[in-house]
């Protein structure tokens, strides 16, 4: 007779149980590096779409700046060339006048177009519209009267400072549609900076919670498939071996798992040992002398 016993198994089920139980965390621990990536990759293209945004709005302000000093330029112009005429008579002095009637439409629907996207500043450029029209019209008014040989009509009417105050107030509507592009611009900046700051923050976030989570499931990974599926148990003493040592139940859990154990006593055991000891009783009463046969 040999000394050895055939360990015994564990059931199917259980092992199929563990078996599962390890794929799935397995799989979760192989998809969780691909679900990082891809919410990573979501925030960098959301801080590329909100920096591109933001450059749109600045190219955007650039232009709205450049056509509006475009448009101050020909206002000048109208008000030099006017002046200039005025005072000699000399058609040389038209032609930025000229030129100015002929661009002066185009770069307002350039303008319009370029701050359609804000309701105040379509209002300022409806108003820079008007003002840079009359100042165009009143020169046109100006110049007709110095070709018509009414030179001192011409020059009360510019000494009227009707002109000036076009001009002045064109100059004001502009200054207004720079500094709005302006606020406009550095609000997109700060929003930006913002929302980067944001998605750094939670992607950070991110990655930290998916570097503990990847450590826990490799841990429970580690702890499920050192479980061992097969116990060597001694037929006669009860006692497990474990590492090369024979030992106790109670000894094992302690040391194979970590695990405290607490004595208690079944409903069974308790009965088998009430009747042992009743059995005992009665027949120690049975062996006194005088006791009844």
């Amino acid at each position: 007779m040999t000394d050895r016993a055939q360990p015994a198994q564990l059931p199917r089920p259980l092992r199929g149980q563990r078996r599962g139980a390890i794929s799935i965390l397995l799989g979760l621990a192989v998809a969780l590096p691909f679900v990082t990536s891809l919410a990573a990759a979501g925030f960098v293209i959301s801080g590329q779409r909100q920096l591109d945004a933001a450059m749109a709005g600045t190219t955007t302000a650039l232009e709205v700046r450049r056509v509006s000093q475009t448009l101050l330029a020909i206002v000048l112009d109208v008000q030099s060339s006017q002046r200039g005429y005025v005072l000699t008579g000399d058609p040389l002095y038209l032609a930025p006048y000229e030129s100015a009637r002929r661009e002066l439409p185009e770069h307002l629907r350039e303008l319009s177009t370029l701050v359609a996207r804000h309701e105040t500043q379509v209002t300022r450029v409806r108003e820079l519209d008007a003002l840079a029209t009359a100042r165009v019209d009143f020169a046109a008014d100006v110049v007709r009267l110095v070709t018509d040989g009414r030179g001192p009509e011409a020059l009360a009417a510019v000494e009227s400072g009707r002109g000036k105050r076009l001009t002045d107030d064109a100059r004001l509507i502009i200054a207004g549609i720079d500094a709005e592009e302006a606020g406009i611009v550095v609000a997109q900046q700060r929003a930006a900076a913002s929302d980067a700051g944001r998605q750094a923050t939670a992607l950070s976030a991110l990655v930290v919670a998916s570097t503990v989570t990847l450590v826990i499931l490799m841990f429970m990974v580690r702890r499920m498939m050192a479980y061992e599926e097969i116990v060597r148990m001694c037929a006669w003493s009860r006692t497990i071996e474990y590492q090369g040592k024979w030992m106790s139940f109670e000894q094992y859990l302690q040391e194979r798992f970590g695990m405290q154990t607490s004595h208690g006593i079944s409903p069974d055991a308790a009965r088998r040992v009430r009747e042992q000891t009743e059995a005992e009783d009665r027949a120690a009463d049975a062996g006194r002398p005088g006791a009844p046969r």
